[in-house]
């Protein structure tokens, strides 16, 4: 992520340390939203005295949001996430998310967003294949979209697109884009376009179960394997 958080963690530390809570800082982590501090506890009775704690920190630190931890990897270390105000929020890094999606062994990996800590978060659209992306108005859904779009068309062999767009808005950046970037040639943006495209794509299914019955296999990942 780009930019600076704002968490003291010398001070989430004393605070934690005033409620008997004797933990010794490993790592501080800014993510676009919250910070994630690796705390190492002393004994495992400071697990307990950290579950009590957990509800103080806000109040000690002046934040509006109460804060979560969770158990970490390793010897007593617990994972401390700490919400911050909106005026210090990151933005994640694009650079960042096209490196994750080109280090993926994925057939369409993805990355829609980043973790809590703020690394790219990464899964393979092949194992996922009936998205639904749903939330209210003003949540990122379009953004979601676009992202998705974006990964896609960042592989080496980015595969067709096949577009709907009823309200000839969410996609006119892509209408630019020829035969060999969308399926069909266009944007399908009346109820005529849409059905006949999906017409072509159920035709298009059946072609393709037909080659992965010769073949023998399930599914294009076991395809590709032989």
């Amino acid at each position: 992520a780009e930019g600076k958080g704002t968490i003291d963690s010398s001070r989430v530390v004393d605070v934690l340390h005033g409620q008997n809570v004797s933990c010794d800082l490993e790592e501080q982590t800014e993510g676009p939203r919250l910070t994630k501090l690796t705390l190492k506890l002393k004994s495992s009775g400071d697990l307990g005295r950290m579950r009590r704690a957990i509800d103080i920190l806000p109040f000690e630190l002046g934040q509006g949001h109460g804060a979560t931890f969770e158990i970490a990897g390793g010897e007593r270390r617990i994972a401390l996430f700490l919400p911050r105000p909106s005026s210090t929020w990151l933005t994640p890094n694009v650079p960042d998310a096209i490196k994750a999606i080109r280090a993926s062994d994925g057939i369409l990996p993805i990355t829609p967003g980043v973790t809590v800590d703020g690394r790219p978060y990464v899964f393979d659209l092949i194992e996922t294949p009936h998205l639904f992306v749903a939330g209210q108005t003003g949540s990122g859904k379009s953004v979601c979209v676009h992202t998705i779009i974006g990964c896609l068309r960042e592989l080496d062999n980015p595969p067709l697109l096949a577009l709907v767009d009823p309200k000839e808005m969410e996609f006119v950046r892509y209408s630019e884009l020829g035969k060999d970037d969308i399926y069909g040639g266009e944007i399908a943006t009346t109820p005529e376009d849409t059905q006949i495209l999906l017409d072509k794509l159920v035709q298009e299914m059946g072609s393709r179960q037909s080659v992965l019955a010769k073949l023998k296999v399930i599914d294009l990942a076991e395809a590709r394997a032989r």
